[in-house]
């Protein structure tokens, strides 16, 4: 008992020492806390600091998992790399390697296992004060910080600079649209986006439908580079002028790419498409609908003429084009003549048609081409009145 009781006090006089010597550390540390510096912002760095210390152990004892927990938790990153910076690379382990790697390469690996890291994953903006400082390190063969091996663009008039230093050797592009440069610093060819950006588009808008079908022009605007932008112009000013329609055409091959009509006063099936239905399993060309709003199509309400008159469902409307505007069921009736269209005849009505799949249950559109109600709603109102 005797010997044991000496045990544990040796082991208590060792720990009340070590916590003694611990607390004086502790009040050491607080000593350099600056004048300026609030409590809670010196203790963060203390935090910092201590996942910092835990990052470069984990590092050294080779668990690069732990290491992307800990730098996630908030350990100094450019601490670490500094630190990482001095040692002999010939001596460092396959993982070691591969976590470094996945620091500075988002080509590779974007997203880390178990976390993510934004400051090290995303693309990030700079000034043109912090680009001509990466500038003249380049210049000056100055060693980059962690936070400068990394990927950036800058916004400089018409252009968008991308800046890939995330090797430390300022690899620098620029782009007529931040798209194209955000596609670059994710890898994509330099040579494949660059042949994109010879692509323009012009804008066309016609201030009727005569003249639309004359291809006979109220405007022709600038050239644009990206076509987003170009159909956002062109609904403005299709808009702004209360033209007919408007279109986009690629300069380099005059293909149509976007087309855009001034949306009807009045819901009336009046437009009438040319176009390809296709869906995964089959492919129908030189199809026509009959639809209300020509802006809008894919909405499962669009009128398949060759196909019985029912409502397109099942496909999907591609390379679409208009090509007849008609404002009645004569000019309907005209239009299915000329292109060999039958109209099924459960269909027509002394006053209307017929749409939809059901002849019970479809959509009764009168002789102007308005959409009246569904069948059995007319039919139960009908009953009503008698």
């Amino acid at each position: 008992m005797d010997k044991l009781f000496e045990k544990i006090y040796s082991s208590i006089e060792k720990f009340d020492k070590m916590v003694d010597d611990s607390k004086k550390e502790w009040e050491n540390i607080h000593k350099l806390k600056p004048k300026e510096m609030d409590e809670a912002e010196f203790n963060n760095l203390i935090i910092n600091s201590r996942f910092t210390k835990k990052l470069i152990n984990e590092f050294n004892a080779n668990d690069p998992y732990k290491c992307k927990g800990l730098i996630y938790a908030g350990a100094n990153k450019e601490y670490f790399y500094n630190y990482v910076s001095k040692l002999d690379n010939s001596k460092l382990t396959f993982e070691q390697k591969k976590l470094l790697e996945d620091l500075h390469n988002i080509r590779k690996q974007k997203y880390f296992p178990y976390v993510y890291d934004n400051e090290i994953c995303d693309i990030r903006k700079i000034t043109k004060v912090e680009y001509e400082k990466l500038l003249k390190k380049l210049e000056s063969n100055e060693k980059f910080t962690f936070e400068e091996q990394d990927k950036f663009i800058l916004q400089d008039e018409n252009y968008y600079i991308a800046i890939d230093n995330s090797s430390g050797k300022m690899w620098v592009e620029e782009f007529k649209s931040k798209e194209r440069a955000e596609r670059y610093l994710h890898g994509e060819n330099i040579d494949k986006l660059k042949a994109e950006e010879e692509h323009t588009y012009k804008i066309c808008i016609y201030e009727s439908k005569k003249d639309y079908e004359k291809g006979k022009q109220f405007e022709c605007l600038d050239k644009f580079v990206d076509l987003e932008e170009a159909k956002k112009e062109l609904k403005k000013m299709v808009k702004l002028n209360n033209c007919f329609a408007g279109n986009i055409t690629a300069e380099e091959t005059g293909i149509e790419r976007f087309s855009y009509y001034l949306e009807p006063k009045s819901e009336r099936y009046t437009y009438i498409f040319q176009c390809t239905l296709s869906n995964s399993k089959d492919t129908y060309d030189n199809q026509f609908l009959l639809v209300k709003n020509p802006n809008e199509l894919n909405t499962d309400f669009e009128i398949d003429l060759k196909g019985e008159f029912c409502f397109n469902c099942a496909f999907e409307v591609v390379k679409s084009k208009l090509i007849a505007t008609i404002n009645s069921m004569e000019d309907l009736r005209e239009f299915c003549q000329n292109n060999d269209i039958s109209i099924p005849k459960e269909r027509i009505r002394e006053n209307g048609f017929i749409a939809g799949g059901s002849i019970d249950e479809g959509l009764f559109i009168n002789n102007n081409l308005e959409p009246i109600d569904w069948m059995e709603n007319l039919e139960e109102n009908e009953e009503e009145r008698n």
